[in-house]
C-alpha cells in the first residue's frame, strides 16, 4: 500500500493553490489590463506570492475563493485585507469571509482600501518593484532640477507609460488609458479647451516624471497632479505645486485655487501644506479633504 504522508498532502495543495494563482493572474492580462500593464514582472510575481501567503492565511481554500482573491490582490491591492475595517471581516471567523467581504463592502469601502494600501506601500520602494526604472537616474531624482512645460503630444508615450502604473491611476483617480492613442487624444482635448492647461514636470536627469492640470473657470480653478510611481517621496510634486501656483502670479482672472485629496492619501496632503494651501473642510465631499490657497 502506497501512503501518502500529511507534508506529501500539503506540499501538493500548496503546488495546486500556486497554479490557480498563475492562472488567474493570466487571466487578468485579458480582462484587467488597468490592473496589470504597470506593473513590473518583479512587482507582479511579488503579488502573486503575497496572495498566496494571505488565502492560507485566511484558510481559504476553494477555487472560487481563491481565484477571487487573487484578482482582489492585483485590482484594488495587494495588501487590500489590512485596510481595518476588511480585517475585521477577514478575521471574523465567518465560514465565508470573502462573501461577507463582498456583501457588506461600499463602493467607498474599496477606494479607501485602495489608498490605504498604496499609501502603505509607498513608504517602502524597492528596486525589485521598480523593474526597469530601477536605474541612477530615476533613484537619485530629487525635488531640485524640475521645471514644468506645456503638456504636447511628444510627452504622450512617457506619461502613458508612468500613469498606467496602477498605484498612480488609483491614487490620482486617473482613468486608466491602456492605449496611448487614447492618451493621445485626451492631450488634444486639453489643448482644444481654453479652460483648462496641463504641464509636464519634466527633470534635468529623468526626464518626464507626471503631470499637472489646471481647470479654471472664472477666478476659481481647481488643480490636480500626479507623480510617476519611480519618484515618490523625492520631494517633486511640492516643487512642481509650488512652481504651478508661482506662474499664476499676475493672472489677471484666477484668484484661488482648490485641489482635493483622498482623506487617507496622506502624501498628497503634505503636499498641498507645504504648497501653502489651506483646508477649507466645510466644502469637501464625503470621503476627501478640500484645500486653497489665494492667488
Amino acid at each position: 500500500m502506497l501512503l501518502i504522508r500529511a507534508e506529501q498532502i500539503e506540499a501538493m495543495r500548496r503546488a495546486a493553490r500556486e497554479r490557480l494563482a498563475r492562472a488567474t493572474v493570466e487571466e487578468l492580462h485579458y480582462s484587467s489590463p488597468h490592473a496589470m500593464l504597470g506593473l513590473s514582472e518583479a512587482e507582479t510575481e511579488a503579488r502573486l506570492q503575497t496572495a498566496l501567503a494571505k488565502a492560507g492565511r485566511y484558510s481559504l481554500d476553494t477555487v472560487r475563493d481563491i481565484r477571487a482573491f487573487v484578482r482582489l490582490c492585483y485590482r484594488v491591492g495587494p495588501n487590500f485585507d489590512e485596510y481595518p475595517p476588511f480585517q475585521r471581516i477577514l478575521t471574523s471567523g465567518s465560514s465565508s469571509p470573502l462573501g461577507t467581504l463582498f456583501l457588506r463592502a461600499s463602493d467607498e469601502d474599496w477606494i479607501a482600501a485602495a489608498v490605504y494600501d498604496i499609501v502603505g506601500r509607498s513608504r517602502d520602494v524597492t528596486e525589485a518593484a521598480l523593474g526597469e526604472h530601477a536605474s541612477p537616474a530615476f533613484l537619485r531624482t530629487e525635488g531640485v532640477g524640475l521645471s514644468l512645460a506645456k503638456l504636447t503630444l511628444e510627452h504622450a508615450a512617457a506619461y502613458h507609460e508612468q500613469a498606467l502604473h496602477p498605484d498612480v491611476w488609483r491614487l490620482a483617480g486617473l482613468e486608466p488609458l491602456t492605449e496611448v492613442e487614447d492618451l493621445e487624444d485626451q492631450i488634444r482635448a486639453v489643448q482644444d479647451t481654453p479652460n483648462q492647461e496641463a504641464h509636464a514636470m519634466i527633470h534635468a536627469s529623468a526626464g518626464f516624471v507626471g503631470a499637472i492640470i489646471l481647470d479654471h473657470d472664472g477666478p476659481e480653478a481647481d488643480l490636480f497632479y500626479w507623480v510617476g510611481r519611480p519618484f515618490w517621496g523625492k520631494g517633486i510634486a511640492t516643487v512642481a505645486v509650488t512652481q504651478r501656483i508661482a506662474m499664476l502670479r499676475g493672472h489677471p482672472t484666477i484668484r484661488q485655487v482648490t485641489a482635493e485629496v483622498y482623506v487617507g492619501n496622506l502624501p498628497s496632503l503634505r503636499v498641498v501644506e507645504k504648497s501653502g494651501f489651506t483646508p477649507v473642510p466645510e466644502e469637501a465631499e464625503e470621503g476627501t479633504l478640500r484645500y486653497r490657497v489665494q492667488i
